[in-house]
């Protein structure tokens, strides 16, 4: 059962870090729809550098989870054993918060229509299966 559900958080996690690799070289496909701003308005108030920052850091948590994942996956380093049960529950409780909010709080914050609609049927969704996965290999360990 462990193994299942951790190949279901990397065939989710895996296009998850492409996308935002994608994202970090410049691409923009699909990328107006995940921001919560207008990107032409981002392009307007922030220099080249400073969206190349908010960039990387899109993408940091991203590879350092799914790096995490896979080196648990394969068992590469044992030193990682004794933090499962720790690092399954703090992303648990991370991707069920960012699935909460998505929920309950980015209605009344955020006026963009298009990155609230994909937040209710795409981000919110995926963000609380996540959380879900992660407590769940939490308490079957």
């Amino acid at each position: 059962m462990i193994i299942i559900i951790k190949a279901v958080l990397l065939i989710l996690l895996i296009p998850i870090a492409l996308l935002h690799c994608y994202w970090l070289l410049g691409g923009e496909w699909g990328l107006d729809a995940c921001l919560p701003n207008d990107l032409k308005l981002i392009k307007k108030k922030y220099t080249t550098n400073a969206i190349l920052i908010f960039r990387w850091l899109s993408l940091a948590p991203v590879i350092g989870i799914l790096g995490v994942l896979i080196v648990d996956l394969v068992n590469l380093i044992d030193l990682l054993k004794p933090y499962r049960f720790q690092f399954y529950c703090i992303m648990g409780a991370l991707f069920s918060l960012r699935a909460k909010l998505g929920w309950l709080l980015f209605p009344f914050f955020i006026k963009k229509e298009l990155f609230i609609q994909k937040n209710n049927l795409i981000f919110s969704p995926v963000a609380l299966f996540l959380g879900l996965a992660y407590l769940g290999l939490a308490f079957l360990q």
